[in-house]
């Protein structure tokens, strides 16, 4: 297991990198020219939508509760059309930098979670391939996965969707490679550190290891006892 807070740097990193690659994805390739349609008659929707004093928040139309959906009157209704969900945002300039915070904050989130998780089921030293797929898995369940209920019931157009999950593979392949590339290293490998760093650590626990009543020479262990076994895994690692 590894403790999330070893992992600040990837989840960091990959949020930043996740953002990057979002903004190149829809404001430099054109592949998201084509997600949003321009209403037949703009300005005339738009004015009889400002004549009702029509605020923020999502609208259905036309409107119904459950018990209403099934009388002929709004079966009519639907039949004649239209029928969607609009969504009204707060009149004014958009601005882009409250939204684009929040993106990020978002990628931070998933990558909390998948840092959490992650942590849970994979230890130090685990490989490369293993964590990006771990990591990737996780991150992928946000990034692309969620974006299908958009389809099924926000009433998303099939290729808006996939285009969506497409944008989510990206982002969940770049932040494994980020958790791969920066997970934490073995015991094993951090025990490999330079002789003199070693020869340091023998020498402060020979020292100062009969304090704590444990055996602190090779001649209390025995002479078949190595390095390893007189050092503690609190100065091993």
């Amino acid at each position: 297991m590894v403790a999330i807070h070893t992992l600040w740097l990837p989840i960091l990193l990959s949020a930043v990198i996740v953002f990057v690659a979002s903004s190149i994805l829809h404001m430099v390739l054109p592949y998201h020219r084509s997600d949003y349609k321009k209403l037949p008659d703009e300005d005339k929707v738009a004015a009889a939508l400002r004549s009702t004093g029509v605020a923020q928040g999502l609208y259905s139309v036309p409107y119904c509760t459950h018990k209403e959906m099934k009388s002929l009157e709004m079966q009519e209704k639907f039949k004649q059309g239209p029928v969607g969900l609009i969504t009204v945002f707060p009149s004014g300039a958009m601005n882009m930098g409250k939204y684009l915070g929040q993106w990020l904050v978002y990628c931070l989130v998933v990558g909390v979670f998948t840092a959490y998780l992650t942590g849970r089921v994979l230890v130090p030293g685990a490989n490369y391939l293993t964590v990006f797929r771990v990591a990737g898995t996780v991150s992928f369940m946000a990034y692309g996965v969620g974006q299908i209920v958009s389809g099924i019931w926000g009433g998303h157009p099939w290729s808006n969707v996939a285009k969506q999950v497409f944008d989510g593979l990206v982002y969940s392949l770049l932040l494994a490679g980020t958790f791969g590339w920066l997970w934490p290293r073995s015991s094993s490998e951090i025990r490999d550190r330079r002789p003199e760093t070693r020869n340091q650590s023998l020498l402060l626990f020979r020292r100062f290891g009969r304090r704590g009543g444990v055996a602190a020479s090779r001649s209390e262990l025995g002479e078949g006892a190595d390095e390893e076994d007189e050092l503690p895994a609190f100065v091993l690692r």
